[in-house]
């Protein structure tokens, strides 16, 4: 099996949405794809990519087994909500530390995750398709695991690679889903009953799905809520949180967030759906959420031109991890930046006219929300 083999078996699956981090046996078949864009974080590879799934169109991931590590927190969230279209990572190990750090098996590991994977030594075009299959079928993210390797001997038949372009247009219609969708401790035990049955074979239906609980009374979300009451006069078709207090405006009577992942996790699922086609994306964080992986989003953002929406709210307090102190002042250090793109709303300001601003503004827009009080 040759890179030039995966990336034309790749091609024949009809992924719309790929995200690559180089690295041992990465490198050539993303050659092989005509070099496509990069990514320069595990993490937000997998968020982006799994953002396109929830949005309902195939997308493919690839990157060293010591990435896939590295981007664990996010493809537990995916296994927590499942996926709509399938999402399928190709993961390539290094067996003799050839250009890694140390020796990683992918397997022990992959297992211990539960995530779905499968072997590729020969024959990929059948093994994708398989793994593609098995995606939509289970409604999670499966793996392919790939000996690097093999990866790296030419094929001096190969063709001259063609770019890498989408194949073809999202194929599900929206669809909101808040007891799956919505990954936050309130949820958690349905989730975890719906994966186990996933792992079983059995239709996640066979779950009995609970009632949704309403927007709990605490009184840190008080501040929120103006907000989230203007939010909703101005909603867009995708929003995206993560497992901040800013998320718990996903339940009734808000109903203000479609999909929620791990901490800092908002910035790369709204990627994925803009880049899925979803016209108008918003993503919520908290300060501290944002801090821990969104910098690095805004750095996708950036690259892939995709237009992003995203609000910030900033309260000085991780609220989710215990009330630890947050720095205001990295928050603005990390925003520095996009400065021209930034909007802040202060305690007490009509939310509506910068809500309205921030979505007509083109590319990248950014709303800073104090909610301290």
């Amino acid at each position: 099996m040759t890179a030039w083999q995966l990336a034309s078996a790749l091609r024949a699956c009809r992924a719309q949405v790929l995200t690559v981090v180089p690295g041992f046996g990465v490198t050539p078949v993303w050659e092989a794809l005509g070099r496509p864009m990069l990514s320069y974080h595990e993490e937000i590879a997998c968020g982006l990519a799994h953002g396109a799934s929830l949005a309902g169109v195939r997308s493919a991931t690839l990157l060293k087994t010591h990435g896939l590590l590295k981007a664990a927190n996010q493809v537990s969230s995916a296994l927590s909500s499942g996926v709509r279209s399938g999402w399928v990572l190709l993961v390539f190990e290094d067996p003799l530390a050839t250009s890694s750090d140390n020796i990683l098996a992918a397997r022990p590991f992959l297992r211990a995750l539960n995530l779905p994977h499968l072997p590729c030594e020969d024959q990929p075009e059948l093994v994708l398709a398989e793994a593609f299959a098995r995606s939509e079928r289970v409604g999670l993210p499966v793996a392919v695991v790939i000996d690097g390797r093999q990866m790296m001997s030419r094929d001096p038949d190969a063709p001259t690679p063609e770019p890498w372009t989408t194949v073809c247009p999202p194929v599900l219609p929206p669809s909101r889903d808040p007891q799956r969708h919505l990954v936050a401790p309130l949820l958690v035990p349905y989730q975890h009953e719906v994966l186990q049955a996933r792992l079983a074979g059995q239709p996640a239906d066979s779950v009995p799905r609970p009632e949704l609980p309403v927007l709990p009374e605490r009184a840190e979300l008080r501040a929120w809520e103006p907000f989230f009451t203007a939010f909703q006069q101005h909603r867009p078709p995708f929003v995206a949180g993560d497992t901040t207090l800013s998320s718990l405006y996903g339940l009734p009577p808000f109903g203000c967030v479609d999909a929620s992942t791990c901490l800092g996790g908002s910035l790369p699922i709204g990627l994925g759906a803009l880049a899925a086609g979803v016209p108008e994306v918003w993503s919520l964080a908290g300060d501290f959420s944002f801090l821990s992986m969104g910098p690095l989003a805004l750095l996708e953002a950036a690259q892939r031109n995709l237009p992003l929406k995203v609000a910030i709210f900033a309260n000085g307090v991780a609220a989710a991890t215990g009330g630890q102190p947050v720095n205001l002042d990295l928050l603005d250090l990390a925003l520095a930046p996009y400065a021209s793109r930034t909007r802040r709303l202060a305690p007490g300001q009509d939310p509506h006219p910068l809500l309205r601003a921030t979505r007509e503004a083109a590319g990248l827009q950014i709303l800073v929300v104090d909610t301290r009080e």
